[in-house]
């Protein structure tokens, strides 16, 4: 194996284990009731410096230190876990919020495979069943929540999964969408 295709095959093995990682992490603090272990463990890992895709566009960015200002403000005082467990609750009472089920199909899509025929299916899942649902996501988040623990951490998963998209179109050598109205339309290049 020549040396640049064996160094890709590294890089793209860890790409694969970080974004698993990540997406078992963002599902985690999605779905997990916010108790005084939950926020000790953000606090003390200084969540969200650990991500492992490392988000670089501005909306990225912008999502990370809006994330780290929720996680700094977070206190143990047991009026603050209180609103945190109401607003896990009204989001969670949202039918169809699912976008981090859906994202966490694409995390073991790509976490567990090893060729390119997960990395395209992944991408496609993406497509079809996450990218037009992160807004609507967000916009709950927002609405019913009165801490800015999971607003931000909507912001953040939204940022996230267009980075995702985002590498997994380089990687795939695959051309920028086109737009057909309101809807991405991909030209799947390396996925045929």
């Amino acid at each position: 194996m020549p040396v640049r295709a064996f160094r890709d095959r590294l890089v793209l093995s860890a790409v694969r284990e970080a974004v698993a990682e990540d997406v078992a992490l963002l599902a985690l603090l999605h779905e997990h009731f916010p108790d005084a272990s939950v926020v000790a463990m953000i606090q003390v890992s200084r969540f969200p410096l650990g991500l492992g895709l490392s988000l670089r566009g501005q909306p990225g960015r912008a999502a990370l230190a809006v994330m780290a200002n929720a996680v700094t403000g977070l206190t143990l005082a047991p009026a603050r876990l209180e609103q945190l467990a109401a607003d896990h609750a009204a989001l969670s009472r949202r039918s169809g919020d699912d976008v981090m089920t859906r994202l966490t199909v694409v995390g073991q899509l790509i976490g567990t495979g090893d060729g390119r025929a997960e990395l395209c299916e992944a991408a496609r899942y993406l497509d079809i069943h996450v990218m037009e649902r992160l807004g609507a996501y967000a916009e709950r988040a927002a609405a019913c929540c009165r801490e800015p623990l999971y607003p931000a951490l909507a912001q953040l998963v939204a940022a996230y999964t267009r980075e995702l998209r985002e590498l997994l179109r380089d990687i795939l050598d695959e051309q920028r969408p086109s737009f057909v109205g309101a809807q991405a339309v991909p030209e799947r290049v390396g996925c045929s």
